[in-house]
């Protein structure tokens, strides 16, 4: 003889019963705009270090990346997946 569990048991309701329960069922409320957002000190030291980082970047030139895509693309640049992988081996033991 197996034996089985059942859960998630339901009670059976009469089809006009489903209806009344289906249409009261609580529906919620659209979601309103954040107008404000509370930071705790350490949250509000991890935003300023995170800018101080984006600040010591350099600005994308956004030209020489259209010109590495369309190099890329036309397969003027070869694109060896290896090398890289090495080279971000070799940056995660360096640092």
């Amino acid at each position: 003889m197996s034996q089985f569990k059942v859960d998630n048991i339901k009670p059976i309701l009469p089809q006009g019963q489903v209806d009344v329960v289906q249409s009261q069922q609580v529906k919620p409320e659209p979601k309103q705009g954040i107008n404000s957002v509370s930071l705790s000190q350490h949250e509000l030291e991890l935003i300023e270090s995170t800018d101080n980082l984006f600040a010591e970047l350099d600005d994308i030139d956004l030209d020489k990346v259209a010109q590495l895509k369309a190099q890329l693309a036309s397969g003027e640049l070869e694109f060896d997946m290896d090398e890289l992988a090495k080279a971000l081996v070799r940056l995660d033991h360096d640092s």
